[in-house]
């Protein structure tokens, strides 16, 4: 005899997963869909804990609830989904490492930019105009990310106030 059913506010208790995200699971097929009581109050079986318990252990290994998704149809269909799984985590291994190269590359110019600013004493300037902010950034050029993922530089020149010259140029008299 199965034990009684599970209200989602049980179920909520034993996984620590909130009954507004488990409704939404149910909603998108994630959760398959409760029994109603006859105050029209979901009721699931206990396998759906198991199955929290698996969506959670996949969300924390950086999967999508549609990958999720995806996993519990291919398993429906062939029995496992463990094939899928070692070729997800093989691309998701490789978009980290890109991801950690971006990073770091981004890492060593604010810590570039951060030494200049340090080293010219450059904690702050007059605005030139009224839109502009901050002539740390104004000066500073454009990176825009090219097809493929490398990035290029658009030189901007600040022109400072007096001179006529650009701030790099202004700059590079500090040194």
């Amino acid at each position: 005899m199965d034990p009684d059913p599970l209200t989602i506010r049980q179920v909520a208790k034993r996984t620590g997963v909130s009954s507004k995200t488990l409704r939404y699971w149910e909603d998108v097929g994630l959760l398959p869909k409760a029994t109603r009581n006859y105050h029209g109050y979901r009721l699931f079986h206990h396998d759906v804990v198991q199955r929290i318990g698996f969506i959670q252990k996949a969300k924390s290994l950086g999967f999508t609830l549609v990958e999720i998704h995806t996993l519990f149809d291919t398993a429906k269909k062939r029995g496992t989904a463990c094939p899928d799984v070692l070729h997800w985590t093989e691309k998701k291994i490789q978009l980290l490492e890109r991801q950690i190269r971006l990073l770091s590359q981004l890492q060593n110019r604010l810590r570039a930019y951060q030494k200049e600013w340090n080293k010219n004493k450059r904690r702050s300037c007059p605005p030139l105009s009224d839109s502009e902010v901050c002539c740390l950034i104004e000066a500073i050029p454009l990176i825009l990310p090219k097809k493929g993922g490398e990035a290029y530089a658009i030189p901007l020149h600040r022109v400072t106030r007096n001179t006529g010259r650009s701030a790099d140029e202004s700059l590079a008299d500090n040194e």
